[in-house]
């Protein structure tokens, strides 16, 4: 989370090795808990080209698309990781 009040630019997706929660640390405030599909939401909110092209430098048009598609790589590698919930056994 301390690099995310030093770099302005910064999202940091923190997941537990113990308990496989995730939390996302931007500008210094920590985001947790989030399930999967919050953390997918929040970073194609974050990554997703803006509407106003025309004010983006033509070489970093595609810059958003490009940051999307590894997020959601990224997404579904700390996805195949979190441990999976026991099924829960009816009374």
């Amino acid at each position: 989370m301390g690099i995310t009040e030093r770099v302005e630019n910064c999202l940091c997706v923190v997941v537990s090795e113990e308990t496989g929660s995730i939390s996302v640390a931007q500008g210094g405030m920590l985001n947790r808990p989030l399930t999967s599909s919050k953390l997918k939401e929040l970073l194609l909110d974050k990554f997703s080209p803006s509407v106003d092209g025309d004010t983006v430098a033509p070489q970093l048009r595609s810059l958003g698309r490009r940051l999307s598609i590894k997020g959601l790589n990224f997404l579904g590698f700390v996805q195949r990781k979190l441990p999976r919930p026991a099924p829960q056994e009816k009374k």
